[in-house]
């Protein structure tokens, strides 16, 4: 009987929803009792170490959120506990299922309690320009409505992110985001202030939950790394199914933009003090794949650096360039709990194909918990002009070994030369 009630009230509040425009004024008494704060609570002080928002979704007993929201229960589960405050009494919460690609987690009661009535999720497409309505609590003030301007999804990157005209905060993340119609289209997720603030779109939520059944009950560390290494891997096949064009820079040829996802820069220096000629350029995506506090991955860059000396003795520039390489490192955050270390191998490549001899440092390191996903380095300088160099970096961050391999042996060999 509850079951045919619900479907019957879901139905009558999505009627609802359909048959109106909402404003900011009106959405507190409509959404209001289906919109919580969560509270993620240090369970030996009990105490609250975090907060975010979320909302109501499904038939009732599911709640969704943002999963770096909720990530210390995944990380360490018996120090931490989430719950929400419902009429006054505290429901604890515990993961049914997330994305961290896409950064949402799914939540249930612990007790199986009716959380509300569940927010419908959106099936239209936006126009830009479009008003939408960001709700949740920020810095732990009250709920909050937020109004804003849909403008599309961020550029150059991966993971697909809406570009929201709006002040999200610090605890609105996990908060559903309404257009006019009453319909949720985005999950708050992040800001870079001045009214830029991201989204989640509510298509990958739909997904999550579609498939929520198939990932429950698997071991949390074993479902990150499924979905980072699935991430990393598609982004390598695309890669590497493309053509690869060089580009001018100097005295060499380098790699371009190996997608239209990723953003390109470039610099030039010319110190005629110091008699020195610099060019850079490189490529990066700009997707963030958050794991826990202070680590994270999916970062995946490589940049190009030339640099010609002018009346310098050979062994001097040589020794000046060898070390500003010093300064280089990964492109992604890790806790020291959260990777190995680096383990590195040396080698001198000379390709007649690239007209060019170099030597190679060529570092991986483990995750320590997240079995079979690791961190690839690559550092490389030109050795075989006496007035000229070339050197090479990328990170590739979250990635699986045989993903990682299979870019070495390309890029080694194919993302530069000599004109």
């Amino acid at each position: 009987m509850r079951f045919s009630f619900l479907i019957l009230f879901v139905f009558i509040f999505s009627a609802h929803s359909w048959s109106r425009n909402y404003s900011a004024d009106d959405l507190f008494d409509v959404f209001s009792s289906s919109i919580y704060q969560v509270k993620i609570i240090d369970v030996e002080s009990g105490s609250q170490s975090s907060i975010g928002s979320g909302f109501v979704v499904l038939d009732g007993y599911s709640f969704a959120t943002n999963y770096h929201v909720i990530s210390s229960l995944v990380h360490q589960p018996a120090q931490y506990r989430a719950e929400i405050l419902r009429n006054g009494v505290a429901i604890e919460l515990v993961i049914d299922t997330f994305d961290i690609v896409h950064d949402l987690a799914v939540l249930v009661p612990k007790d199986q309690e009716f959380l509300g009535q569940p927010l419908v999720l959106s099936s239209e497409p936006i126009n830009k320009g479009k008003p939408l309505f960001s709700i949740g609590n920020p810095h732990d003030i009250g709920m909050t409505v937020v109004e804003g301007t849909y403008n599309g999804l961020v550029e150059h990157q991966f993971i697909d992110l809406i570009h929201f005209s709006g002040s999200i905060n610090p605890g609105m993340s996990g908060g559903p985001v309404i257009n006019t119609a009453g319909h949720v289209v985005g999950i708050n997720v992040a800001t870079s202030g001045d009214q830029i603030g991201f989204l989640v779109p509510v298509q990958a939520l739909q997904y999550l939950l579609e498939r929520r059944v198939m990932n429950r009950g698997k071991d949390f560390m074993a479902l990150i790394q499924e979905q980072v290494g699935a991430f990393t891997d598609n982004v390598i096949d695309d890669f590497l199914a493309s053509s690869w064009q060089l580009a001018p820079m100097g005295d060499v040829e380098v790699l371009g933009a190996l997608s239209s996802r990723m953003e390109c820069w470039g610099d030039t220096d010319k110190d005629e003090e110091g008699q020195i000629d610099r060019i850079s350029k490189g490529c990066s995506n700009n997707d963030t794949i958050y794991i826990e506090r202070g680590f994270n991955t999916g970062t995946i860059a490589y940049e190009f650096e030339y640099q010609r000396a002018y009346d310098w003795h050979t062994s001097t520039f040589y020794q000046t360039m060898t070390n500003n390489l010093f300064g280089v490192g990964p492109g992604n955050r890790a806790n020291e709990d959260g990777v190995d270390n680096y383990q590195c191998k040396i080698s001198v490549v000379h390709d007649p194909q690239q007209n060019m001899a170099k030597k190679v440092n060529y570092c991986v390191r483990p995750y320590t918990n997240i079995k079979g996903l690791f961190d690839a380095f690559y550092l490389a300088a030109s050795i075989d002009k006496k007035d000229r160099m070339l050197i090479e970096h990328y990170t590739l961050s979250g990635i699986t070994q045989s993903s990682a391999s299979r870019f070495l042996n390309r890029f080694i060999g194919g993302a530069a030369a000599w004109q």
